[in-house]
Formats: structure tokens, sequence, C-alpha cells
């Protein structure tokens, strides 16, 4: 074997190499759990101390209702069949 195809082969295999530790590093960082911050569920829908329930027939109204949904889009299939279903 030459030099030349020595320095060739060398510099494969030094490819290879860095190709595969590239590899299990990328696999490290992103196999890594993660946590998450600390999240209060519900926080600001707690109503205030001395705020007044709203009475049950308060906004009661007879029937025909009409209902308006402002871009009600199709992305959901539920709302597809609110709207045939209205």
């Amino acid at each position: 074997m030459n030099t030349l195809t020595r320095e060739v082969t060398m510099y494969r295999s030094s490819v290879k190499l860095f190709i595969i530790f590239m590899t299990v590093i990328g696999f490290l960082f992103f196999s890594i759990p993660s946590f998450p911050a600390d999240v209060e569920l519900s926080a600001g829908l707690i109503p205030k101390p001395g705020t007044i329930k709203t009475a049950k027939d308060q906004f009661k109204k007879n029937s025909p209702w009409k209902f308006a949904l402002s871009l009600p889009g199709v992305g959901n299939s539920w709302i597809v069949q609110m709207l045939e279903e209205t």
C-alpha cells in the first residue's frame, strides 16, 4: 500500500469515527430527560374573596336561542357536527 492510499484510509476511518461520535453525543443530548417548571393549575380561576355568585336563572332566556360563532373553522369534527345540527 502506498502512502496516499494509507492516508485516505486513515481519513475515512477518522470521518467514520467522528460521525459515530457525533451520533452518540446527539443521542445522549436528546435523550436526557427534561423536567417542566412548577405549574400552578387554575391560577387566576379562583374567585376573589367577597365575590358574589351569579344566580342560576339570572340570565335565563326562553327558547329559541341563537348561537353565534366567530371564525368557527372546520378543524375539529365536533365543530362541524355542531354547525350541522344547529
